[in-house]
């Protein structure tokens, strides 16, 4: 099958990926990068990273957050990132207030004076409002994330007690 610039684009990701984890050295990665563009194929695009493991050692990727393998017990380690529909919220108040402030310029322009800045109004009760629930689910994350790395970590040690 024919692949796709996004193929490609992954491709070259991936073989960053492998540069920076030490597998590849510069001129290698560089060589590979080079062929990236002439490949028409699935199989063309293979052949540039066959000799790489699928995935990192000891590291798996799930959704928003990265979890990295120490001893046997996934440990996450990245936490706070902010589920989706927050960042949309985030991005319509960002909208509200922009449209807000060029109305205000536009009326201090007009009048030729500077007019009092009713925007900040609209701005600071929705922030803080948001701020909350942002702060609010960032913590409710962070503590299921923990309590799933406790629940991991206790696994691991009962396979530990079963092996010993």
């Amino acid at each position: 099958m024919r692949a796709s610039d996004a193929d490609r684009r992954a491709v070259i990701a991936r073989l960053g990926t492998a540069l920076s984890e030490g597998r590849l050295d510069q001129a290698e990665h560089d060589r590979r990068v080079a062929r990236v563009p002439q490949s028409v194929t699935y199989g063309d695009l293979a052949q540039l990273y066959a000799d790489l493991p699928t995935t990192s050692l000891g590291i798996e990727t799930r959704s928003h957050v990265t979890y990295a393998r120490v001893d046997g017990v996934r440990r996450p380690k990245r936490v706070g990132y902010l589920p989706t529909w927050v960042r949309v919220l985030w991005t319509i108040w960002l909208t509200i207030v922009s449209i807000n402030i060029a109305l205000w310029a536009m009326v201090s322009v007009t009048n030729r004076t500077f007019t009092y800045f009713w925007p900040i109004w609209v701005a600071i009760p929705t922030a803080a409002g948001l701020l909350s629930i942002s702060l609010g689910t960032a913590l409710v994350r962070h503590e299921r994330q923990a309590k799933e790395l406790r629940r991991n970590l206790k696994v691991a040690r009962r396979s530990t007690l079963r092996r010993t």
